[in-house]
């Protein structure tokens, strides 16, 4: 397999990030050390064995993937700087801009996830994730 085909670190990185999983040098001793159940030690596992596993294929379809989760991820740090005015001029912002720009990041993180073949981490504490508690209503 040639080295150029297989991800970058930075790559490697925002895989790991996307999904709300931390990226340390030994994923599995760092995992069991944060005290993670074991369960999320076998998917950061899976994970990173897959980025090596992968076929090149579906290699380039997971770089679009996070060129997509870039992009949104600029375009939500953009909406922030609307946030303040409901119209300039007469220009309106999109009230809904920053919860759309979030299903659709949620949506594209979904598409990583099933790539690698695992979920993104349900105990993040971004994104929605239920923490290690669970989450708070009301």
């Amino acid at each position: 397999m040639p080295e150029s085909a297989l991800f970058t670190d930075e790559e490697r990185a925002d895989i790991l990030r996307f999904l709300g999983y931390p990226n340390y040098t030994d994923q599995i001793t760092a995992t069991i050390q944060l005290g993670f159940p074991g369960v999320l030690a076998q998917v950061v596992f899976t994970i990173v064995a897959n980025m090596d596993r992968i076929s090149s294929a579906s290699r380039e379809v997971v770089r679009a993937y996070l060129c997509e989760l870039r992009s949104i991820e600029t375009q939500q740090s953009a909406a922030r700087s609307r946030m303040r005015a409901t119209s300039i001029g007469e220009i309106r912002t999109n009230p809904l801009e920053s919860a759309m720009l979030e299903g659709e990041f949620s949506r594209w993180r979904a598409k990583l996830a099933d790539a690698f073949g695992t979920v993104p981490n349900p105990y993040a504490q971004q994104r929605g994730g239920a923490g290690i508690n669970g989450r708070s209503v009301g």
